[in-house]
């Protein structure tokens, strides 16, 4: 019977071990829920941060002081951008957010927002093959088009068939709409084209002798958004690639065009 205390300590030591475990769990699940993506703003660091390599320690360097370790900090930075906007996106919580606001160079902070595929002719401008300024531009010879979309049929006959990139996920075109604008943008001549036996003639882009880069910000097919962190991310790697001219076939519906920049 003496040992009876003992266990029950034992008991007590293990219901409220699991507790405690139960109670971790919870919160890292509630955190998890209440993460958003946000573009963060902070001013273009000085000494050795300025250097490339230091930008993303520099952006670390505005996550909570819960997130010391490199392996959570990883898990939060989505992008550390080097190029298009001096800043980073990152999954934050609101009160992260309020508490990165009295952090010495932090500028300001927002949930991304999510853009939508967005589909335009070109026919407006008036352009005329034999005549004229598009003929005057030499087509866009020399020119690097980068297209920011969903990917590309590499095969279409819109396209040269000499390629060559590389590319983390795979850059084939989903619905259509990256091979559309892309071919909009620098489509080849394609001679006795048609849609489905009708409307014969030549298809062309503006600027046929253009050079194309294309970058995948879009994922998940023709009702999928595209969203703000990815899409800056691609921008930031295109101006790193010296491209002449962006192509962003893209729309945020939830707010008037003016303020989409």
């Amino acid at each position: 019977m003496a040992a009876t205390p003992f266990l029950f300590l034992i008991f007590l030591f293990n219901f409220y071990l699991e507790i405690a475990q139960a109670a971790q769990y919870t919160a890292e699940i509630t955190e998890k829920h209440n993460l958003q993506t946000y573009i963060v703003h902070v001013s273009k660091p000085a000494g050795t941060f300025s250097q490339t390599h230091n930008l993303e320690k520099w952006h670390k360097s505005f996550l909570p002081f819960s997130m010391a370790s490199s392996e959570k900090q990883q898990q939060r930075i989505l992008y550390s951008y080097q190029n298009i906007i001096s800043g980073f996106a990152a999954r934050l919580t609101k009160e992260e957010v309020k508490a990165m606001e009295e952090i010495d160079g932090f500028v300001s902070a927002r949930p991304e927002r999510k853009i939508r595929l967005q589909k335009h002719t070109p026919s407006f401008l008036g352009l005329h093959q034999q005549m004229g300024f598009w003929k005057e531009s030499n087509f866009g010879k020399g020119m690097i088009i980068g297209v920011l979309d969903g990917g590309i049929f590499p095969s279409h006959p819109s396209f040269a068939k000499a390629m060559k990139g590389v590319a983390d996920e795979p850059p084939i075109d989903v619905d259509g709409h990256g091979t559309h604008t892309a071919s909009t943008a620098a489509g080849s001549f394609v001679y006795n084209a048609d849609t489905l036996g009708n409307a014969k003639g030549t298809a062309v882009g503006m600027a046929p002798y253009a050079h194309l880069a294309i970058y995948k910000v879009c994922f998940g097919g023709p009702t999928a958004d595209c969203t703000e962190s990815d899409i800056l991310a691609g921008l930031d790697i295109a101006v790193q690639d010296g491209v002449d001219v962006l192509s962003l076939s893209l729309v945020d519906v939830s707010m008037p065009f003016f303020k989409t920049t």
